[in-house]
């Protein structure tokens, strides 16, 4: 299996950004989305994005932990994600009057290398990142 991690801090209150990423279903601040429909996967709470021009990418919620912030999600094989069996845990904790956002997450390859498939994970994990940001500044 490989794995990609990708930590930052965004000036907003934990117990904040908590809220956005626990509303597993709703995610109002995900940029790019026209539409995100609610359903189930093998068993699982799944929310399908809506995004123009692909067909819907289905990310399905396994754990969630509300005492230590983090939830784990799987998020089937799609142009964004061209990899099997992705499976990621984001963690979120106080910092310096912010919140750490902590990324992992562990997949298997599918022809492509390990490095490009990281690098492309950390750009989208900073791309949430700085959407929850964007979203929480214009909502306080």
């Amino acid at each position: 299996m490989a794995n990609a991690s990708y930590t930052c801090r965004i000036d907003h209150d934990n117990q904040a950004v908590w809220r956005l990423l626990s509303a597993f279903t709703e995610i109002p601040w995900m940029m790019g989305m026209e539409e995100v429909t609610v359903g189930e996967h093998h068993g699982h709470v799944a929310r399908f994005l809506h995004m123009p021009g692909i067909e819907p990418i289905t990310e399905y919620l396994l754990n969630i932990d509300e005492s230590n912030q983090s939830l784990q999600y799987s998020v089937v094989k799609n142009p964004f994600v061209p990899v099997d069996d992705y499976q990621a845990t984001i963690a979120v904790s106080a910092n310096e009057g912010g919140t750490l956002l902590s990324f992992d997450a562990t997949y298997r390859l599918d022809g492509q290398s390990e490095e490009e498939i990281s690098q492309m994970l950390q750009g989208f994990y900073q791309m949430m990142a700085t959407s929850m940001d964007t979203y929480l500044q214009s909502h306080q």
